[in-house]
């Protein structure tokens, strides 16, 4: 009786020593991927989705409608988006490239597919419009799924064929291939 008594309390402990290394090892994964943003799982337990070399596309009846690419991203389950580094996104019309959207960073809401781009008086955000080769720099740009336009109410230059003109907002519609610029607009030819 003694000795199943003692096995059974040998086996207890290798049992408990083994759910505490189970966690631990689960902690420690959890932290190799996270990066300081916390998500909270059903257990309890927060943790972090980074991924690198990220990338996302939605597809429709007529080919690509949007693809979206990072360096890094994260996944935030707690308000649904997306936030990326190093973020790249391009636009589609009837399964054709019509713009593409380039930041240091970025915001996706997974709900709704807005984005918002950041970037710096030194590298602006960029958004081409590959039809009518308008190229247009803002220090923020907010891209608009429902309309499929890009606003902003930054500073903006927008460049074509020698003309750059600047302005205090914008508004860009990618069908149609046509930026408005607004509020104390500047234009200058330079050939």
């Amino acid at each position: 009786m003694r000795r199943i008594n003692a096995i059974r309390r040998a086996l207890l402990a290798l049992a408990a020593f083994g759910a505490v290394l189970v966690i631990g090892l689960v902690a420690e994964q959890v932290a190799r991927v996270g990066g300081g943003m916390p998500v909270t799982s059903d257990l309890g337990l927060e943790a972090d989705l980074t991924l690198s070399g990220f990338r996302m596309e939605e597809v429709g009846p007529e080919g690509p409608l949007v693809a979206l690419s990072a360096r890094t991203a994260r996944l935030l389950e707690e308000n649904r988006r997306i936030t990326a580094e190093g973020l790249n996104v391009t636009f589609f019309d009837h399964g054709v490239e019509a713009a593409r959207l380039s930041a240091r960073s970025g915001e996706v809401s997974m709900d709704g597919g807005q984005v918002t781009v950041h970037g710096t008086a030194a590298n602006p955000a960029r958004m081409d419009l590959l039809t009518s080769g308008l190229s247009v720099q803002s220090v923020s740009l907010d891209w608009d799924p429902e309309q499929r336009t890009v606003h902003s109410a930054a500073a903006t230059t927008l460049r074509q064929d020698g003309l750059v003109a600047t302005g205090r907002s914008l508004s860009a519609d990618v069908d149609a291939q046509t930026v408005t610029l607004s509020d104390g607009v500047e234009v200058q030819w330079a050939p």
